[in-house]
């Protein structure tokens, strides 16, 4: 992959573009963005590029040197990533030992730290040492998506470039004409992907796209006359960790498309487009302002997963919530037709008594 393959993060290229062709490159980058943006690419094609026989501002991805380092196979670049959940000082110090030491066949050694923001304390402390003698032939590319988790130090050592969530455009454009994905599938994964073309991706995938059948089929089924299948309802989607933000984005969009169709009948902005027909069901059960209602529980669980309060917890009172407006909507409906039944009784025996 070259530069002009990455999409959507013309902004970074073009700073390390210009920084090369104007011989100007800083002997250490920090990207900084969401995972799944094109950070780890774009350190992979500088690397690239700054080795490339051709020797342009972007690599021609054909040469010996390019093929090598996509495969992990070329010397002067080494790909750094957490073992386990963190980087280990072992790591730095091997790469400090190599500071010393001139590429052994590129014109650039390069080390691309990923996620650097998992290195422990004592691995940033021995890269700090190493970022503070920089070497003319060595260049550093830190990655992370939380720059608050890198020592202040080994931050400001570092040229910032910040990578943005790429627009669901973008997303669905890359679906459909690169990956040959059917419209309205590239649309639903774009609109779930929080501008992550890897998510984007995942979703897409046979196991993600199960789990969002999943989700929503247990939402409709939450109910307070099923106390214990709520409880087991919340257990299920705290099961895993890593799936819990996924799985109330997927809430999130399901009562969101409600509301959408329940305003306009306009099927073309729903996310979930290829569960048009549940939805048309569904938006019979609900007004406007119970939609709302939900929406606004379902934001509030989403701020509390971020915040670190207890997910189970907070998913537990969310469902609970949740059917207890379905059982108030039930009990309305219910009571509702026992007085339409009352009335009619009463009138019928009326015109009898006549």
């Amino acid at each position: 992959m070259s530069f002009k393959d990455i999409v959507g993060q013309e902004g970074a290229i073009k700073i390390l573009q210009s920084a090369i062709k104007n011989n100007r490159l800083s002997h250490a980058y920090l990207f900084v963005g969401p995972n799944g943006v094109g950070k780890g690419l774009t350190a992979k094609t500088l690397a690239k590029t700054l080795n490339c026989q051709k020797g342009d501002i972007d690599s021609c991805d054909k040469c010996r040197n390019c093929i090598r380092i996509d495969l992990d196979k070329y010397p002067d670049v080494k790909v750094i990533e957490p073992t386990g959940t963190s980087i280990k000082i072992e790591e730095m110090r091997k790469i400090r030992r190599e500071a010393s030491f001139k590429p052994l066949e590129g014109k650039k050694k390069v080390y691309i730290i990923q996620e650097a923001s998992a290195m422990t304390q004592p691995a940033a402390n021995s890269l700090l040492k190493t970022l503070e003698e920089p070497k003319g032939e060595m260049l550093f590319i830190l990655t992370t998506s939380n720059i608050h988790g890198l020592l202040p130090t080994v931050v400001s050592r570092c040229q910032l470039v910040r990578f943005k969530p790429l627009s669901v455009k973008v997303i669905g454009d890359f679906l459909t004409k690169k990956e040959g994905m059917a419209k309205d599938e590239a649309y639903m994964a774009s609109n779930l992907s929080e501008g992550s073309l890897g998510k984007a991706l995942r979703i897409a995938g046979p196991e993600e796209k199960e789990l969002r059948d999943q989700v929503i089929d247990l939402i409709a089924k939450t109910s307070l006359e099923d106390i214990d299948e709520v409880f087991k309802t919340a257990r299920q989607f705290t099961q895993d960790r890593d799936q819990i933000p996924f799985i109330l984005s997927i809430i999130s969009s399901w009562y969101r498309d409600l509301l959408v169709f329940k305003e306009s009948q306009d099927s073309t902005s729903l996310v979930n487009i290829d569960k048009k027909e549940e939805i048309q069901r569904e938006i019979e059960k609900y007004s406007k302002e119970e939609i709302e209602e939900t929406i606004s529980l379902v934001l509030r669980t989403i701020d509390y997963v971020k915040r670190n309060v207890n997910p189970q917890l907070a998913i537990e009172n969310m469902l609970l919530k949740i059917a207890r407006h379905e059982y108030t909507r039930t009990e309305k409906q219910r009571a509702k037709k026992q007085n339409t039944n009352k009335f009619t009784k009463i009138c019928v025996q009326g015109e009898i008594n006549d």
